[in-house]
């Protein structure tokens, strides 16, 4: 069988198989995976690795064989990463304030509770102006989707554009969210989001 292979990732950018495989057991773990995706010139987050790895990693075994690290795959699963990069947070929050009249509004318009990543383009394409490319949208939906379990929330979508950064880390969410936890306890009241105090308390 194939014992390596070498993929282009961007700008002339090849990564060999074998140079992720740094234990040599034929497979790339997660560490192994973000090691190689820090080398680049444009490096990965690690937020933004865990997505990669997360798409490529097809039978979800916890480890890339050497058929997952593709050129098909890596074009799927890396590229966006790298082509949305030209989209910041506050352009997509500028984009969204000239298209709803709250960031509310706009979660409202994309019709589910919570959205899926195609129900996200969706809107990005039918709904903001201007549109986000399939790329873009896919960059930024999961850059709001800071659980990383492909379901968009309320909380997330309010709380990310709110911290003003895409791929936020698990520190900085527990930073987002442990205030809102602190009032709701602190009031007691009954109409603190549900959503985010079940999702600060999965953190």
């Amino acid at each position: 069988g194939i014992d390596d292979v070498a993929v282009a990732i961007s700008h002339g950018q090849w990564v060999a198989f074998s140079s992720g495989d740094k234990d040599g057991d034929k497979a790339i773990s997660p560490l192994e995976f973000k090691s190689v995706m820090e080398t680049l010139s444009e490096p990965f987050l690690p937020r933004q690795s865990e997505f990669a790895f997360a798409g490529l990693d097809t039978d979800h075994d916890g480890k890339l064989n050497v058929t997952e690290f593709s050129a098909e795959n890596m074009t799927a699963f890396v590229q966006p990463v790298l082509l949305g990069r030209q989209l910041h947070l506050e352009d997509f929050k500028a984009r969204l304030l000239g298209s709803h009249k709250s960031p509310q509004a706009a979660y409202d318009a994309i019709g589910a509770r919570p959205c899926a990543v195609e129900q996200f383009r969706s809107f990005c394409d039918a709904l903001l102006y201007p549109p986000l490319t399939p790329d873009q949208a896919l960059y930024a939906f999961n850059g709001l989707d800071a659980d990383g379990d492909g379901l968009l929330m309320n909380t997330e979508f309010l709380e990310v554009i709110r911290f003003g950064a895409f791929y936020p880390s698990i520190s900085q969410l527990r930073g987002m969210f442990t205030p809102l936890l602190e009032a709701a306890d602190a009031s007691a009241a009954p109409t603190a989001p549900p959503t985010a105090v079940g999702y600060a308390a999965a953190l």
